[in-house]
């Protein structure tokens, strides 16, 4: 971000030390070229971006200058469209399909809840009933993932398939939050656990989850996954 506020989008092209062999030294990468392109503003002021899309498509939110409330907002051919024009409080967007629908969120004092932007107006999505939602993926097919509040106060991911919301559970303790979904229709997050209530990475399909455990005693996350399952995070 530059003194103007305005948010430069990065585009690997080729090479890069993360798909050289394990062990592999930085100076062993193959040349790296990267473009840098100004996605702008609405119309000036902070911008923040939170994801790109399969197809290029650039999602965050962004606050022109001189106003209180942030908008959602798609970049896509070359153009900045504002998402949230009609919708009061915070509005973000927070993960992008192929065809252009993106998720997020919107709050407004207390109250938070997930929002789909897509065709040009935006869709409160089914949650949990607990007051609180944020969503934070959807896949092609137009499955939507993210966190919810149920209604006796517990914090859960969920599922949005066919407008109806499904609570995933955890892997045993009493929160979890989902973090991705890819076209297979696995999602990734992270749980607390039964007995130490630490946060476990996961991956869920099918309704069954599989503890992806961590790379030692502490905390892990699952924050994306490919088209494959192969997923990515971090791990205390």
């Amino acid at each position: 971000m530059n003194s103007l506020t305005q948010c430069l989008a990065f585009s690997i092209l080729a090479g890069s030390l993360a798909n050289a062999p394990l062990g592999a030294r930085e100076t062993d990468a193959e040349p790296l070229t990267v473009t840098i392109q100004d996605v702008g503003a609405l119309p000036a002021g902070d911008i923040f971006v939170t994801a790109i899309g399969p197809r290029g498509q650039v999602v965050g939110s962004a606050r022109a200058t001189g106003k209180e409330r942030s908008h959602a907002f798609l970049f896509a051919d070359g153009r900045m469209q504002d998402l949230s024009a009609s919708e009061q409080g915070e509005i973000t967007a927070y993960a992008v399909n192929g065809a252009g629908a993106a998720v997020g969120g919107a709050a407004s004092g207390s109250h938070s809840y997930a929002a789909l932007f897509a065709n040009g107006s935006v869709t409160r999505v089914r949650d949990l009933g607990g007051g609180y939602s944020f969503a934070t993926g959807i896949n092609d097919a137009g499955q939507i993932v993210g966190v919810s509040r149920t209604r006796d106060g517990s914090q859960h991911g969920f599922l949005q398939q066919n407008g109806e919301a499904r609570d995933l559970g955890t892997i045993g303790g009493n929160s979890s939050v989902a973090r991705a979904i890819n076209a297979l229709g696995q999602v990734v997050g992270w749980s607390t656990t039964r007995r130490t209530e630490t946060h476990h990475a996961f991956l869920w399909q099918g309704g069954k989850f599989t503890d992806l455990g961590t790379l030692g005693d502490g905390d892990s996350n699952a924050a994306g996954l490919n088209r494959a399952g192969d997923a990515v995070g971090s791990s205390a």
